[in-house]
């Protein structure tokens, strides 16, 4: 949580802190409001509630969400409301979750890329 007080902060790797919640990614996302770049490979607690607190970002270009087994199609696709994103990587075991017609909408939006 106290990275969340870091407003200046623009790029913050997570990857595999494995207590990280989607309490402490709401905070992030409502304080630090100049973040670009977000990695949370790994973050097994995190669900679709942290990760749609970006939806409405207006900052960040790149999420990684590699290894994040409890977040769906739906989360990924209200993520998008972000209209600044260009790059998102999901688990490839997604993959077959997540609809050919939302990989493709995903795509419209941002670069797709599959880890």
């Amino acid at each position: 949580m106290a990275v969340a007080s870091i407003a200046s902060l623009k790029r913050l790797n997570l990857s595999w802190l494995i207590n990280v919640s989607d309490i402490t990614l709401v905070a992030i996302s409502d304080n630090c409001r100049n973040l670009i770049a977000l990695d949370l490979t790994g973050c097994e607690m995190i669900t679709g509630a942290g990760i749609r607190a970006f939806g409405y970002h207006e900052c960040l270009e790149s999420l990684v969400l590699a290894s994040c087994d409890n977040i769906c199609g739906d989360d990924v696709d209200m993520v998008l409301k972000c209209k600044s994103l260009r790059s998102i990587v999901l688990d490839k075991g997604l993959k077959m979750w997540i609809s050919m017609r939302m990989q493709e909408n995903i795509s419209r939006f941002c670069k797709l890329h599959w880890r």
